[in-house]
């Protein structure tokens, strides 16, 4: 349902799926196999990330790891600005 509503797939799968549609064969079954392909692969995905953001979450708890989470975060924020300031608009 993400994907559905999200317009870079839709274009996507518009410049992707087409090159591997056979015109002098049935196209819907063709389609019907990439589409059902290609979300069984970002199901597999969305998976993995819960999984990985489940097993994380464990960790995220402690406040020491929160601490150098926030730490390395706000750095790298803090390099960023920092490279924004040294950039002009030509």
């Amino acid at each position: 349902m993400i994907g559905i509503s999200n317009p870079k797939l839709i274009l996507f799968a518009t410049a992707f799926l087409p090159q591997f549609v056979n015109p002098a064969a049935a196209q819907a079954p063709q389609f019907a196999t990439l589409v059902a392909s290609f979300s069984s692969v970002e199901c597999f995905w969305y998976v993995i990330y819960a999984v990985g953001g489940h097993s994380l979450s464990h960790y995220l708890v402690r406040s020491s790891i929160k601490r150098i989470i926030n730490r390395v975060t706000g750095a790298i924020f803090v390099g960023f600005a920092a490279l924004l300031l040294k950039t002009r608009p030509t």
